[in-house]
């Protein structure tokens, strides 16, 4: 499998797309000194969904890369690390709580968020709708609302936001999915 993925990652260029098709489940990868990539899959419970919005338009990789800075502070660094370590610790540790004080970041969302039509008050709406995180999925313009046992209530609330906002966005509930890529015999 590793093999796999080494190639994968060759010829789609971005080890997070690769691993989560391949592994499943929510994917930490990093390149070592040796110029491989490592992943560790992490399984996800049950009792998490995503509430997935996805608008009628793209945005480019190239494009969101565009809008974010050279550089960036060591205290904006630390931040990330430490919210992202809390994030995966959150997860591992069923603890889902805390998943609400581990989706901080201040190295793209601030600025790509600007990128987004109504991004603040989407993300107001799924945090008072009972959503443990909210961010910018991949480049954009879709976003995701990470839930527990209450993606209807999340889902219906961006429903009704969409509706009145005029957006014509889709709206996917979604399950993670541990096992990755599996090979079909029919």
């Amino acid at each position: 499998t590793d093999q796999l993925y080494q190639i994968g990652v060759s010829i789609e260029g971005h080890p997070d797309n690769v691993s989560a098709a391949l592994f499943g489940g929510l994917c930490v990868n990093a390149r070592g000194d040796d110029g491989r990539y490592y992943c560790q899959s992490i399984p996800i419970e049950e009792s998490i969904s995503i509430v997935s919005l996805i608008p009628d338009r793209r945005i480019e990789t190239k494009f969101a890369r565009s809008v974010l800075p050279d550089l960036v502070t060591l205290s904006d660094a630390v931040f990330n690390v430490q919210h992202s370590s809390l994030f995966i610790t959150s997860l591992l540790t069923k603890k889902y709580n805390f998943l609400i004080h581990a989706g901080g970041d201040k190295l793209h969302q601030n600025y790509r968020k600007k990128l987004i039509p109504h991004f603040d008050l989407l993300e107001e709406t799924a945090y008072q709708a009972g959503a443990f995180s909210f961010a910018i999925s991949g480049a954009g313009a879709g976003c995701i609302a990470i839930c527990v046992n209450n993606e209807l209530a999340v889902k219906s609330s961006f429903e009704k936001l969409i509706y009145e906002l005029g957006l014509n966005w889709r709206i996917e509930l979604m399950k993670p999915i541990n096992s990755g890529a599996i090979v079909c015999t029919d």
